[in-house]
């Protein structure tokens, strides 16, 4: 494999390509195809024994729907290995708003790290198109500072995924830009937030939201969330569903949880389907179903439940097993016990094994 020999640098890289990899249920051997490098080229690099180059990495993120965050890790590893390499590349991920105080205070600033971020991905405005869904034309105005006002929230974050930026420097980026447009790029932080949420965007009154849910003003949250939800924003959807739980008023509950699930929240599709079937309801399982083929883990593990209590055992243990291979360690658990049961005792010291491995690494 083309790369460079630095195991250290490429621990992380290595990681988040598995992870990616297990939460999309793809084999080594079926990604490997799709970038043509054999099954162990691809363990290597999930093992951190090098780093792949570039446009590897970029194929791989496409491959596995990474949206960008995995070409930011090859970026964090790549800085460490190189950084003189790597800071050009990154420079501005670290400004927006960091540790010592330095952010991003104007539009004119903010422009300027959109060119510079777009410069480091070496992308062409038209790979970013594709990537973010924004005309050519929009991303180039974005970059150049040629808009007389400012991009919107999802503008920014669509370009941020395009260009490889992680979820933390992201949601650096989005606060600079969100106090740029309240006029207060270094005040007081729950002020900025409520003063961004007084202005009505759905995602800065659902970020006001969890902020005071996380103050343990749970009243005020849900006055909030509910805003948010009103407005159409899904999280605040799913996340107003569980407050309402949490207060025993299931019909309100379960009114969010559809919307939000309708809108096609995985998570909001499995809340809604254990509480219709703890009422007894019988499109729960039709609900899990869609929450599995939507990617939840949770919904995998309950349709495996489900299929245990109603004696159908072999489909029980296919649930469990698109359970594991995303990565869910109780899964694995469960599996194991069925191995055993089984007398399969070679399989279900491996799954038991894959399991602990999983929980030390977390």
């Amino acid at each position: 494999m083309s790369g460079h020999p630095v195991p250290a640098a490429a621990a992380e890289f290595g990681a988040h390509l598995r992870r990616l990899r297990t939460a999309a249920g793809r084999t080594q051997k079926d990604v490997g195809a799709k970038v043509h490098y054999s099954k162990s080229q691809i363990s290597g690099m999930e093992r951190g024994r090098r780093l792949p180059l570039k446009d590897l990495a970029r194929a791989l993120d496409d491959v596995l729907d990474g949206h960008g965050e995995l070409l930011a890790s090859w970026y964090r590893s790549r800085a460490a290995c190189h950084p003189a390499e790597g800071r050009s590349a990154d420079v501005v991920r670290s400004t927006a708003y960091d540790g010592g105080g330095t952010r991003v205070s104007d539009a004119a600033a903010f422009a300027a790290g959109m060119k510079l971020l777009k410069l480091g991905s070496e992308l062409s405005y038209r790979r970013i198109s594709r990537r973010s869904g924004l005309p050519s034309s929009t991303l180039h105005e974005i970059c150049q500072g040629l808009r007389k006002s400012l991009p919107s929230t999802v503008q920014v974050e669509a370009f941020l995924k395009a260009v490889g930026v992680g979820e933390p420097e992201r949601r650096g980026w989005l606060e600079a830009l969100t106090r740029i447009r309240v006029g207060d790029p270094a005040g007081n932080e729950r002020a900025w937030l409520r003063r961004a949420a007084e202005g009505g965007e759905p995602d800065a009154v659902h970020r006001f939201a969890r902020d005071l849910l996380a103050a343990g003003e749970a009243r005020e949250a849900e006055r909030w969330f509910r805003r948010a939800a009103e407005a159409g924003h899904i999280a605040a959807m799913d996340e107003l569903g569980t407050l309402c739980r949490k207060g025993n008023r299931l019909g309100e509950a379960e009114k969010w949880w559809r919307r939000a699930a309708l809108a096609g929240s995985a998570g909001a599709m499995n809340n809604l389907a254990l509480l219709l079937h703890m009422e007894g309801e019988e499109e729960a399982e039709d609900w899990h179903r869609r929450a599995a083929a939507a990617g939840s883990l949770d919904a995998m593990h309950n349709l495996a439940l489900i299929a245990e209590e109603r004696g159908r055992p072999e489909e029980a243990e296919r649930w469990y097993g698109m359970a594991a291979r995303a990565g869910d360690d109780d899964a694995m658990e469960n599996l194991a016990a069925i191995y055993r049961a089984r007398g399969d005792l070679p399989q279900a010291g491996l799954m038991r094994s894959l399991a602990q491995r999983l929980r030390a690494e977390d």
